[in-house]
């Protein structure tokens, strides 16, 4: 199952979630220098949800993969600011943290 799918079943009512676009693989350097002049954040994470009031990100890694020195630095700026953020490596892992943070409608095995 995609973290998409799940995210669209198990959120509550009221709960607005997107990726945030930014391809999450090296991008062409053109297509790079567009994107932060229209004000795209280097080291943003992957998902947002928010969730009555509180923004909370999900940084999505493959087993073994780790993070960069600027998603490091995002991740503590958004700490700071008063977000919350995770790495997943997996659906039964994005499910473990939202469901620390809100009631879920839906488990991975449902």
């Amino acid at each position: 199952m995609l973290v998409a799918d799940y995210l669209d079943r198990a959120l509550p009512p009221g709960t607005m979630w997107s990726t945030i676009g930014h391809g999450g693989m090296p991008l062409h350097p053109r297509t790079a220098a567009r994107m932060k002049r229209q004000g795209l954040k280097p080291g943003i994470p992957d998902v947002l949800v928010v969730y009555q009031g509180r923004a909370i990100f999900i940084e999505m890694k493959r087993p073994g993969g780790r993070l960069s020195p600027a998603q490091k630095t995002m991740h503590e700026r958004i700490t700071s600011a008063g977000g919350v953020v995770e790495v997943c490596r997996s659906v039964d892992e994005v499910e473990a943290f939202v469901g620390m943070l809100m009631p879920l409608a839906a488990k991975v095995s449902a």
